[in-house]
């Protein structure tokens, strides 16, 4: 599929995709047929990336796109870091952790447990832990064990989980 039918598909507006991007729409019917030809060398590298964007997605809506844009394309005139943007641009496009990231971003699945990670990341920075630290990291520590070791979920954990799905 060319990135001019993703976009048709995501009934995305190439009027409103051109406004977001800064550009005509002739301009923008320009670069989607450069884009399409392989001929990107003279495509401004920020087109580039939301037309890559939209060419390597799965399924995504207009929303998302509209979301990508703002984050990756506006947001980078702010004056201040951004430590994950950094991150993310900094890294091959196989990196787990950048993989789990944009993964995390597109599902809520892990929103309830979000909160938890992050208390876990905060008291394993600390230096001394208390035995109610303890207490919270004790779920999260045995899990990582658990992952890293390769040790299989047990029969009551496998029917747990049949029944919370």
């Amino acid at each position: 599929m060319t990135v001019r039918e993703k976009i048709r598909s995501l009934n995305l507006s190439l009027s409103d995709l051109a406004l977001y991007l800064n550009v005509s729409r002739p301009t923008l019917y320009k670069y989607m047929e450069m884009y399409e030809r392989k001929d990107r060398k003279q495509i401004p590298g920020d087109v580039k990336k939301v037309f890559t964007y939209i060419s390597r997605k799965g399924t995504m809506s207009k929303e998302q796109v509209i979301v990508y844009i703002v984050n990756e394309i506006h947001r980078k005139d702010d004056s201040e870091t951004c430590p994950v943007r950094d991150y993310m641009d900094s890294v091959e496009e196989n990196d787990f952790k950048k993989v789990f990231i944009e993964k995390l971003v597109e599902t809520d699945s892990f929103d309830p447990v979000l909160p938890y990670f992050s208390d876990c990341i905060d008291l394993l920075k600390g230096d001394k832990l208390t035995e109610d630290d303890v207490k919270q990291l004790a779920m999260f520590i045995v899990f990582r064990d658990k992952i890293i070791r390769n040790v299989s979920a047990v029969d009551e954990d496998v029917e747990l989980t049949k029944r919370l799905l």
